[in-house]
């Protein structure tokens, strides 16, 4: 499919059982898919494969169509001669005009109705493989959900209540949380399978380094529930963040003093001690991507705190790092 940047994903079973993987791949749309039927003469195997396994409907029952009848997948598309990019969803793909209409069995279809395909993929697996392309950087944040979303559930709690010789059926919801992991699972034999075998539910070609972006003495301090406030507090004032863990390191390495905040984790790991320090990497590994906070600029001082981090090097304090040309 290409020389890939990065990648991520994540694995989903559907309901029929069988695992899909949603994936981000920033290559080219038209090289990668297609959502047309291929030259009937120069791949005729395509050709065969997409008229087989790559067409939607006929959208005669129930399955795809919404309440007003119409097809919930917006079978048949409308055709254009190019592709279009999309902000705000799945990109409008070339569905080009063909001069013959292609007939199977009691149906006639056209490149409206082929479901987006990689040539690739659909020639190794002969199966239906629907490939859609990402074109919003919100496909993360919906992408990254499948890890955390749990099983497919549902559950009511009945029960009869006798009062005054009266007896009565009361529906309630169930706040049982570990119970109701263990009875309403929906687990198919295929994802069982998968899980059993310890396969990767997901992965990421780079790893994420969160960076910190905190005022003086506005950093998040985590403590158990039975800790003293002068615990907490010991905590807070010896434990660093990894921005006041840069500070540190400045001080201490001169060579780490020509890198600006979000360049460090290339040469340095954040080590998890208890005092937690920036270490100096053994090993080269440029496969991560360092990531400030987000930070809005109504928040005002901590906003142009964020824009100084990305430029500045060397600092060694909040004093430091807010110094330009000699006023604080």
């Amino acid at each position: 499919m290409g020389v890939y940047v990065a990648y991520v994903y994540v694995i989903e079973f559907q309901k029929r059982g069988l695992p899909h993987a949603h994936m981000l791949d920033p290559a080219a749309i038209d090289r990668l898919i297609s959502a047309e039927f291929p030259d009937p003469i120069a791949h005729a195997n395509l050709h065969e494969l997409v008229k087989v396994h790559m067409l939607h409907g006929p959208c005669t029952s129930a399955r795809c169509l919404d309440e007003e009848g119409y097809c919930s997948k917006q079978f048949p598309k409308s055709l254009r001669e190019d592709t279009l990019y999309n902000p705000s969803g799945y990109p409008l793909y070339k569905r080009r005009p063909i001069e013959t209409p292609i007939h199977i069995g009691r149906r006639t279809v056209d490149n409206s109705w082929v479901v987006p395909y990689n040539a690739y993929l659909l020639e190794k697996y002969e199966a239906h493989i629907n490939v859609e392309a990402c074109s919003s950087m919100k496909s993360v944040k919906y992408l990254l959900k499948y890890i955390y979303k749990g099983f497919d559930r549902a559950q009511i709690v009945v029960r009869t209540v006798e009062e005054d010789g009266q007896t009565t059926t009361i529906q309630e919801p169930m706040y049982n949380e570990i119970q109701m992991f263990l009875d309403v699972r929906y687990v198919s034999a295929p994802e069982a399978m998968w899980r059993i075998y310890t396969f990767e539910m997901h992965d990421m070609s780079h790893a994420i380094i969160k960076l910190f972006v905190h005022l003086p003495n506005m950093q998040q301090v985590y403590f158990n529930t039975n800790s003293t406030i002068p615990d907490v507090v010991e905590r807070a004032a010896t434990q660093h963040t990894t921005l006041t863990g840069w500070f540190a390191l400045n001080t201490q390495d001169e060579e780490a003093r020509q890198y600006t905040y979000v360049q460090i984790p290339y040469n340095y790991v954040w080590k998890i001690t208890q005092t937690r320090i920036w270490v100096e990497r053994q090993r080269h590994f440029n496969r991560i991507i360092p990531r400030l906070y987000f930070v809005h600029p109504r928040e005002g001082e901590r906003f142009y705190l964020r824009q100084r981090l990305l430029h500045k090097t060397g600092c060694r304090s909040f004093e430091d790092i807010s110094t330009v040309h000699g006023r604080t």
